[in-house]
């Protein structure tokens, strides 16, 4: 395996590649170098050797990462888990570790969604120390936590267990950097430990995920006051290098036996029940339950589907034609569909809020954003198209290296891309996002405030950030007369701001009329064109332009 591996990089890059292989192969560190498919790119030399890896084929739907894993002497039982940890879309897992086998893993996403993962033996006083402590906050690590958990059952003790992870830690370390995140962290555990009774054990299992054993019995009621007294102290303010900082932190709650009968089926569930917890907005506890469990299973399926439909190409776009007041085609709007090969044909509102909570909106955006360019590098020159951003793709630092590097490949001009903002993105940095769009702006790209009028955008924003145009959500599309002094006033604004308006929504003629009455420059709608294939709006353009 490892040597078809080496080939994939060497075919691409030659001499660069070998040096580049050599000096990895020296590194004491295992490394394993693969996508977000689980395709591996690249294992060192002592990555097998420390895994005892055999020479292996994936088959039966396995991934390759799958089966190197599943050969390896070394991962033995605890392949599964290292799995897992190696392919979870949580951030909150990057950087963090995990003991198995002898082994510790710790991985690190790279670009284009690929990953690094590193594997290093633990041994000796190493070894003892990390399996008893966690180093920065001198909390229980997670191999002593499970110990307890283990030691516990045997003496026939009921034990709890809860999972907390910070909300908002991210933020810190973006803004404050990582010794502030570190700070926050050492702070963090000594509120948890001394918001415990005495005789329970705090432990930090990695990241921004710590955890406490309840050994002694303790009712529902118990539990939830523990939980609400941790969640109350977390989130009360840290001053932390002479700035008040705010986190929060969110709570699952699992009980033995009924939730599991071993250290790992309570953990687990603890952690499903504080995904849920994460799930619902942050901020609150959450008891575990089977019904959790099944619908985790959905996700994790539905997360399979579609790395899979990434994978085997079958998004595909569709392009919906905005005219301008005479009537003129002037640009499409670039919406996402999935040709699944049983289900046929998916909305984007069936997948995309699934594509956004495992953490694949970055690489589909940017799949969408590519294949858009290029299609428009088709089209007549005064002719644009519109793609749509995703909060969380203008919450990558990246994202607009990213942009000026697609429209580069693809030889589209800037200006002849519009990017479609939400509202939701204004809100978690401002200051951020504004310099983002600043910087997009000297591309030349146009941006979109979209779906305005039903938000929560004040007008002001409209002045502090740099559109071009507004979007009217075509919920105000109706003949109802305050649905029409709303479309009147915002079409007002934006003629004193400088703005173009677009209405969404025109399904009738009569509202095409009234529309364009209330002051809309662009429309969009069913009854000016749905969505279409590529191949069908080419063919449009060559109608009207005949």
């Amino acid at each position: 395996m490892g040597m078809a591996i080496v080939n994939r990089i060497e075919n691409q890059t030659e001499i660069p590649a070998l040096a580049l292989l050599a000096a990895l192969n020296q590194l004491q560190q295992g490394l394993i170098l693969y996508d977000a498919s689980g395709k591996l790119l690249h294992v060192s030399d002592r990555a097998q050797e420390l895994l005892e890896a055999g020479d292996t084929q994936p088959g039966d739907g396995a991934t390759e990462l799958e089966a190197l894993l599943r050969s390896a002497k070394r991962a033995g039982a605890n392949w599964e888990e290292a799995l897992r940890f190696l392919t979870t879309t949580e951030e909150r897992r990057e950087n963090a570790g995990l003991e198995r086998g002898g082994l510790r893993y710790t991985w690190k996403q790279v670009s284009d969604g690929n990953r690094v993962a590193f594997l290093e033996p633990v041994s000796g006083e190493v070894a003892e120390k990390q399996s008893d402590e966690d180093f920065l906050t001198g909390l229980a690590s997670r191999a002593r936590f499970e110990a307890e958990i283990e030691a516990a059952m045997a003496g026939g003790a009921a034990v709890s267990a809860m999972f907390i992870d910070l909300d908002h830690f991210k933020a810190v370390n973006d803004t404050l950097g990582h010794a502030a995140g570190d700070m926050l962290l050492k702070r963090v555990g000594q509120r948890l430990k001394s918001s415990i009774r005495n005789g329970d054990l705090a432990a930090r299992f990695g990241g921004d995920e710590f955890a406490v054993l309840i050994r002694a019995n303790a009712t529902a009621d118990d539990l939830s006051g523990m939980a609400n007294r941790i969640i109350e102290v977390m989130r009360r303010s840290f001053l932390i290098e002479g700035q008040l900082t705010h986190v929060g932190a969110s709570v699952g709650i699992a009980r033995m036996p009924t939730d599991g009968s071993d250290a790992r089926e309570l953990l687990r569930a603890a952690d499903l029940a504080l995904y849920e917890s994460k799930s619902a907005g942050g901020g609150r506890a959450t008891f575990y339950d089977k019904t959790l469990l099944e619908r985790e299973q959905i996700r994790r399926n539905g997360e399979m589907d579609l790395r899979r439909a990434l994978a085997l190409r079958q998004f595909e776009l569709h392009y919906q034609p905005q005219l301008n007041s005479s009537g003129k085609l002037v640009c499409f709007e670039a919406l996402i569909r999935w040709r699944h090969p049983e289900r046929g044909l998916i909305p984007p509102l069936a997948f995309l809020p699934i594509v956004e909570k495992v953490g694949m909106m970055g690489q589909v955006g940017e799949w969408v954003l590519r294949t858009a360019c290029a299609e428009a590098t088709k089209w007549p020159e005064d002719i644009c198209v519109a793609v749509n951003v995703a909060p969380s793709q203008l919450g990558n630092k990246q994202f607009v290296d990213r942009v000026r590097q697609i429209l580069e490949a693809t030889g589209l001009p800037g200006c002849r891309l519009e990017l479609e903002i939400t509202e939701e993105s204004l809100a978690g940095d401002p200051a951020g996002v504004k310099a983002m769009l600043d910087e997009l702006r000297t591309l030349g790209i146009s941006l979109a405030i979209d779906d305005f009028g039903t938000g929560y955008a004040s007008m002001s924003q409209l002045a502090m950030f740099p559109f071009d145009k507004i979007k009217i959500d075509k919920s105000l599309a109706g003949t109802d007369p305050r649905e029409r002094a709303l479309v009147k006033a915002i079409t007002q604004l934006g003629d004193d701001l400088g703005l173009s308006t677009l209405a969404e929504g025109v399904e009738s003629r009569e509202q095409m009329v009234q529309l364009h009455g209330d002051g809309c420059e662009f429309l969009q709608g069913y009854h000016l064109g749905r969505p279409m294939s590529a191949e069908d709006a080419g063919l449009l353009i060559e109608r009207v332009r005949r």
